[in-house]
């Protein structure tokens, strides 16, 4: 058992949550494998893919925004997942310039065996940290995200978010 964090150990909050993240990874990788999906969808595809099981052809922005990460890494994240044959990329017939995201049919029949997958991590997690700590954690982690993409974090936001910020706001 670590040491409980305490305000004499500053460094130690961003450690354990990129800790975390190196370490849920291979759970996530197991749980792929468990259903048959281990060389097809990597951890992080999830965030497109369960975002277009809801609603098929998302704007990258938008599902960008929804997951707390930067268009770019969605673009790169899409494409990557156009070469496996999950998603197409097509440009937004309303206005050339934004990408918009669609399932293929390969793509659509995975639903099934990847919420499977999140159930499986859902429950592993819940297992670990019991029910009510794990709402507690989801609830931390949301105010965490929230806080961080609102620039209340260190440092000037990127320019990119500097301009959209600029753009929701105005």
């Amino acid at each position: 058992m670590k040491p409980p964090l305490t305000s004499a150990s500053p460094t130690e909050l961003v450690r354990r949550l990129c800790r975390t993240w190196e370490a849920v990874q291979p759970v996530i990788a197991r749980s792929l494998a468990a259903q048959g999906l281990g060389g097809r969808v990597q951890a992080g595809m999830g965030l497109v893919l369960f975002a277009l099981f809801e609603q098929d052809g998302q704007p990258i922005r938008d599902i960008a925004r929804r997951g707390h990460v930067s268009h770019v890494a969605v673009l790169r994240l899409a494409r990557r997942m156009e070469s496996r044959g999950l998603v197409a990329c097509r440009d937004c017939p309303d206005d050339g310039r934004s990408t918009r995201v669609w399932l293929t049919p390969s793509g659509r029949a995975l639903e099934g065996r990847l919420r499977a997958v999140s159930r499986r991590n859902h429950e592993t997690l819940t297992r670990i940290l019991g029910a009510k700590d794990a709402i507690r954690l989801n609830d931390l982690l949301g105010r965490l995200l929230d806080g961080l993409d609102a620039g209340i974090g260190n440092g000037p936001r990127p320019r990119s978010r500097q301009k959209a910020a600029r753009r929701r706001e105005g």
